[in-house]
């Protein structure tokens, strides 16, 4: 079988209820990661996601891939002290021209990822992908 689910994250923090549509509480996100770990699900990196979906490469059964999109700073807060404890790869999906900056959610702000934030992500291993904006915001 050449499918692969992909589990993709946004807002993960505590925010107002309108926030929370895309999102996820810092809680709920570290139980879900220690329910993969447990459960001996295999965290793969998104290239060898898409490998495996080009026939690239096999990869066992009950592989997963994450994402993280927003480039919200609670992805350095909230997500990647979870991550780096159970050693699972990610991709954070980041639109550059927010970066240092703040976006709205539901027309509330919420704080973006600094530059050296995004590079310490690098940094720490994770893969840093670009987030089209599409304009909004």
């Amino acid at each position: 079988m050449r499918e692969i689910p992909v589990l993709l994250y946004q807002n993960v923090g505590d925010y107002p209820p309108e926030m929370m549509e895309d999102g996820i509480t810092a809680p709920a996100f570290a139980r879900q990661m220690q329910y993969v770990y447990t459960r001996g699900y295999r965290i793969v990196t998104l290239d060898e996601a898409v490998d495996h979906l080009a026939g690239i490469r096999r990869l066992p059964d009950r592989s997963l891939a994450i994402t993280i999109d927003g480039g919200y700073r609670d992805a350095i807060l909230n997500v990647a002290p979870v991550l780096r404890q159970y050693h699972f790869p990610a991709v954070f999906f980041i639109a550059p021209e927010f970066i240092g900056g703040e976006r709205a959610i539901r027309g509330s702000p919420i704080r973006c990822l600094t530059w050296p934030q995004v590079r310490e992500l690098n940094e720490s291993g994770f893969t840093i992908g670009l987030l089209a904006n599409g304009g909004g915001g």
